[in-house]
């Protein structure tokens, strides 16, 4: 028997370790080839349910609140009736993004399981952003372990945050050191890939066809490491740096959103969220918008027609609107599509009615590419949920989520259990 030397050693051993993790990823997600590489929510207060259902089912699905949504209809899936496991529950319950009520325990929320299912070995497994999330002593719809976990308030804090290692020009090391341990990572890539093409040499054309998939994702990896195959940092552009410091909520959460979106160019994390306000308040100062939109938009509204808070459900979805168009003109760094064509956009409620203080009836935005896993339609779709069922808990709109991610278990998550514990099928192609 020839002997090897250290180097050739550790490289077999480097390269059945990514194999073998290769083959377990495909194993677990076989059935799972219509997934997005990342998910970004948008998470705001509960609102008015009868100003903000459509007006039609399969007509205008866009009400006065959701009209300029209009602008990328084909891009949008509306849901509500959505019901929950503790209706009576206040503003501030946990179950929003968890799908646990008060008196549950070890809450987790989607983002964070996701943060660990997918997201373990990214530079940010989860980019939690939004200004003033704990005003008058509210929540985030945020938690790990049981525990609430706070946004980054400061866009300026964000900034740093997030790209302190990235040089302006883009995805680079900000210092020789990090360039240097970069040169190492791409060369480990680079003797790894010379490995297994020796190895394909002696492989069934099937097995073949698999290693050949996997030296994809290993240029995919590539890529992400060095901003593409050809060298190019187009996708991956450190942003400048933010002027607002998170006094001014909305508009501190405009600049949040840039962040997000560039983030996800860079290739930093995968797991984003944007919390506006907290649960409790929410400071309003925008142009011809003042205000704090829990105590007066939502229960001091019914004086106006609720005028106030219809104009910053507008505000919001024109947000999300610009927040979809500038995903869909950002690249991916592997030259595949667009952010948007591989990443899922849900808008999160803290609760249903706010009105009325009810958790029942829960209204999602859905959008994004998503890597083909949602079911969209001309014009948009709606979809009512009215049974007030097990079956018909918003919980299972949170486990199209980690679905979308191409997560397949959910145990651990949430309260359903059985038959129940699925996806919505309605959202899905």
């Amino acid at each position: 028997m020839s002997s090897i030397g250290r180097r050739d050693f550790a490289l077999g051993v480097g390269a059945a370790a990514l194999l073998s993790q290769f083959f377990k990823a495909r194993d677990a997600r076989a059935d799972a080839t219509k997934t997005a590489r990342r998910v970004l929510l948008f998470c705001t207060m509960g609102t008015n349910p009868a100003l903000w259902t459509p007006p039609s089912a399969t007509g205008n699905i866009f009400s006065a609140m959701t009209q300029p949504l209009s602008a990328i209809a084909d891009d949008v899936i509306l849901v509500d009736g959505l019901m929950s496991s503790s209706p009576g529950e206040n503003h501030a319950s946990p179950q929003a993004l968890t799908g646990k009520g008060f008196a549950d325990q070890n809450h987790v929320s989607v983002d964070q399981f996701l943060a660990k299912a997918v997201g373990a070995n990214d530079a940010i497994p989860s980019l939690l952003l939004g200004a003033n999330s704990t005003t008058n002593g509210g929540r985030t719809q945020f938690y790990k372990d049981g525990r609430n976990l706070a946004a980054i308030n400061s866009p300026i804090d964000a900034f740093t945050t997030i790209f302190s290692g990235v040089m302006a020009g883009g995805a680079g090391a900000g210092n020789a050191q990090a360039a240097a341990l970069l040169a190492r990572k791409k060369s480990i890539l680079d003797a790894v890939r010379g490995d297994i093409t020796s190895m394909s040499q002696s492989l069934s054309a099937a097995e073949k066809t698999k290693l050949d998939l996997h030296l994809t994702s290993i240029r995919q990896l590539e890529n992400r490491l060095g901003g593409g195959a050809t060298g190019s940092t187009s996708a991956c552009t450190k942003p400048g740096t933010p002027t607002m410091n998170g006094t001014n909520t909305l508009l501190s959460d405009v600049a949040h959103a840039d962040l997000l979106v560039a983030a996800f160019a860079c290739g930093l994390t995968r797991v984003g969220a944007l919390q506006f306000g907290s649960d409790q308040a929410v400071p309003v100062d925008v142009p011809n918008l003042q205000g704090e939109a829990h105590g007066g938009f939502i229960h001091g509204g019914s004086g106006n027609g609720y005028a106030q808070l219809i104009q910053l459900e507008k505000w919001y979805a024109q947000l999300f609107v610009d927040i979809v168009k500038k995903l869909k003109a950002t690249p991916e760094a592997d030259g595949n599509g667009s952010l948007y064509d591989n990443t899922l956009i849900v808008w999160s409620r803290d609760m249903g009615d706010s009105v009325n203080h009810n958790q029942n009836s829960f209204p999602y935005v859905v959008s994004g590419g998503a890597g083909g896993y949602l079911k969209k339609a001309t014009g948009g779709r709606y979809v009512h949920y009215k049974s007030a069922s097990v079956a018909d808990r918003h919980e299972r709109i949170l486990l199209n989520i980690l679905a979308g991610m191409g997560v397949a278990n959910f145990t651990g998550f949430g309260l359903l259990s059985g038959g129940d514990k699925t996806p919505l099928p309605e959202l899905t192609t």
